[in-house]
């Protein structure tokens, strides 16, 4: 099975998704949409930017952690990674958003 995006509704009636590996791993959680249609947007969106690597923004957190934030082009925020412990493993997180989420299939959960 191949990484997929699952579209949750969050209890405020916003909708999001989160990018998994196929062991449902999290690689990329969006940010929060208004609506079902602009979720969907921001997926196709990520399917995109995805594939440049010059739109993840490598970010430093506390405790020598790190993370990544995918951007669009006009510098719009699509979603973040979670925590690193290292930059090494950072790295990988981003290099597997670039590999599976351009073919990664969506999960509609949002209405379960």
């Amino acid at each position: 099975m191949a990484a997929e995006f699952e579209m949750l509704k969050t209890r405020s009636g916003q909708y999001m998704f989160v990018l998994k590996t196929a062991a449902g791993k999290t690689l990329l959680t969006s940010e929060l949409y208004q609506r079902r249609v602009g979720a969907l947007g921001g997926i196709l969106s990520v399917k995109r930017n995805a594939l440049r690597p010059e739109w993840f923004e490598r970010r430093a957190a506390a405790a020598d952690q790190s993370y990544f934030v995918l951007k669009t082009a006009k510098g719009r925020v699509l979603g973040c990674g979670p925590l690193y412990a290292s930059r090494q493993a950072m790295e990988k997180g981003i290099h597997a958003v670039m590999a599976h989420g351009p073919a990664a299939r969506v999960v509609d959960v949002s209405e379960t």
